[in-house]
This record gives structure tokens, sequence and C-alpha cells, in this order.
């Protein structure tokens, strides 16, 4: 084998490998940028999830407050009818 042939076949691998190392150092940030990223989605995902819980909550305290109130109001009303009823009573007699 021809020394020179040797030094050729060296450099070229070393071309290849260097453009592999490159390849995969690109790869590497590109990994890195994703996953920032992704935390960054993360954090904002659980965020949103913390606000939706808590309008959660407070829609269910505002429905079951609602809900009291319908409560009320038909107890009010019956007793309404009931009043109404003693009265036309008292009146016919």
């Amino acid at each position: 084998m021809d020394p020179n042939e040797n030094l050729k076949r060296t450099r070229v691998s070393n071309i290849i490998l260097g453009i592999s190392l490159l390849v995969c150092i690109g790869f590497f940030f590109y990994g890195m940028i994703n996953n920032i990223q992704a935390q960054k989605a993360k954090e904002i995902v659980q965020e949103e999830t913390k606000k939706v819980l808590a309008c959660e909550k407070y829609s269910l305290l505002l429905t079951e407050q609602l809900q009291e109130r319908e409560r009320q109001l038909t107890q009010a009303r019956a007793e309404a009818a009931l009043l109404k009823e003693q009265t036309r009573e008292k009146r016919n007699k």
C-alpha cells in the first residue's frame, strides 16, 4: 500500500467522522431546544389547568347557591300560595 493512499483514506475518514460529529451536535441542540419548548408548554398547561379547576370550583359554588335560591323561591311561592288560600278562606267565612 502506498503511504499517500493511506493518508488519503485517513483524511476521508476524518472528514466523514467530522461531518457525522457536526450532524450529531446539530441533533443534540435540536433536541435540547425541543425539550425547553416542551417544558414551557408543560408549565403553561399546568397553569391553565389550575385556572380551569378554579373556574370549575367557582362554577360549582355558584350552582349550589343557585339551587339554594331556587329552593328558597319554591318555598316562598308555596308559602305565598298557602297564605293566599288562607286569605280566601277568611273572606268566604
